[in-house]
C-alpha cells in the first residue's frame, strides 16, 4: 500500500470513527436521556463499576485476537486495543458487524493480509462459541436443581467432548471418501483449518473473557435481585456475547436488552429496574468502548512524550 493510499484509508477510517461515535451518543441520548439521568442519580457506583469492567473486556478481547494472530510481540498493544474500541462504537453504524471494517484496515496497513485477519476472526468466533457452551453446560449441571435442566447441560457437555471426534469423522470423510470429487477442493480451500478443533492452551483465555462478563452480570443483578447465582451470570452473560456474534441489528441493540430485560422480569423486577438493568448493560458497553479508548490514548501520548518504546 503506497504512502498516498495508506493517508487517504486513514482519512476514511478517522470519519468513519467519528460519524461511529456521534450515531453513538445520539443513540443513548434520543432513546434513553431521560432514563440515564435517573440511573446516574441512584446508582453510580454501578454504572462506573461496569464500564470499567467492560473496558477490561476489551482489552482482553484484544489480546486474545492478538494471540490467535501469532503476532503479540509485533504490534503495540494499546494501539490494537484502541482499534478494538473503535470497532465496537463503529458497530452502531448496521448491522452485522460493521466495524470489523476498522479492524481489517488496521492490521493492512500493518502488512497483516485481510485473509489472515478474516480467518483469525473466525477462529476467535469458534472459540467463542465453543469456550461459551463448555461453561453453560457446566452451569447448568452445577446450578440448577431441576433435573431435567442437569440432563441438558450433561448432553451438552458430551457433545463437546465428543466433537473432536466427529471433525476428525467429517474430515476423513472429505479426504478419503470423496476425494475424486468437487467437495474435496472445497475441503482443502474452506473446511481444512476449521475442521481441526482449536488449540486447548488458547480455550482458557477465552474462560477468562466469559469469566469478565460474569462477573459484570453478577454485579449488576445482584445490585437489584437478591436471588441471583453466579452460574445464572454465565448462562446470561455467555447468552448475549454469543448472540452478538451474529449481531442482526446494530451491535445487538434491542435485542440484547430484550435478553436482559425479560431475564430481570422473570427474576421479579419492577419493569422499571428492568429497562434500568438494561440500559446499565447498555452504557458498560459503550462506556467501556470510550474509557478504553480513552486509556489506551494516554498510554500512547505519555509513552510517545517521554520517548518509550512499545
Amino acid at each position: 500500500m503506497s504512502t498516498n493510499s495508506l493517508n487517504k484509508f486513514k482519512e476514511y477510517i478517522a470519519k468513519f470513527i467519528y460519524l461511529a461515535i456521534i450515531a453513538t451518543i445520539s443513540i443513548l441520548i434520543l432513546l434513553y436521556g431521560d432514563s440515564l439521568i435517573n440511573l446516574w442519580v441512584d446508582h453510580p457506583f454501578i454504572i462506573l463499576s461496569s464500564m470499567l469492567i467492560g473496558a477490561v473486556y476489551i482489552h482482553i478481547q484484544a489480546f486474545n485476537f492478538l494471540k490467535l494472530l501469532g503476532h503479540i510481540d509485533s504490534f503495540d498493544y494499546f494501539m490494537v486495543v484502541k482499534v478494538w474500541s473503535l470497532t465496537g462504537l463503529a458497530n452502531y453504524l448496521g448491522p452485522f458487524q460493521p466495524g470489523l471494517i476498522v479492524r481489517f484496515g488496521f492490521f493492512k496497513s500493518h502488512n497483516i493480509s485481510l485473509t489472515k485477519t478474516a480467518k483469525t476472526t473466525v477462529r476467535q468466533i469458534q472459540l467463542n462459541f465453543l469456550s461459551g457452551f463448555f461453561l453453560v453446560s457446566i452451569s447448568l449441571i452445577l446450578g440448577f436443581k431441576s433435573l431435567s435442566v442437569k440432563y441438558f447441560g450433561l448432553y451438552l457437555l458430551i457433545f463437546l467432548i465428543a466433537m473432536p471426534f466427529l471433525l476428525n469423522l467429517i474430515r476423513y470423510v472429505f479426504v478419503n471418501v470423496l476425494r475424486n470429487t468437487k467437495l474435496k477442493v472445497f475441503y482443502h480451500q474452506w473446511l481444512k483449518e476449521y475442521l481441526t478443533f482449536p488449540s486447548f492452551n488458547n480455550f482458557y483465555l477465552f474462560f477468562i473473557q466469559h469469566s469478565i462478563m460474569a462477573l459484570l452480570v453478577y454485579i449488576v443483578y445482584t445490585s437489584f435481585i437478591n436471588d441471583f447465582s453466579i452460574f445464572e451470570a454465565y448462562l446470561t452473560g455467555i447468552l448475549t456475547t454469543l448472540s452478538a456474534l451474529v449481531s442482526i441489528a446494530p451491535n445487538n441493540l434491542g435485542i440484547q436488552e430484550l435478553i436482559f430485560g425479560q431475564l430481570s422480569v422473570l427474576k421479579g423486577t419492577s419493569t422499571a429496574q428492568a429497562i434500568g438493568i438494561s440500559l446499565i448493560f447498555r452504557i458498560a458497553q459503550i462506556g467501556g468502548c470510550l474509557v478504553s479508548f480513552l486509556f489506551s490514548n494516554l498510554v500512547i501520548y505519555f509513552r510517545t512524550n517521554l520517548g518509550v518504546t512499545k
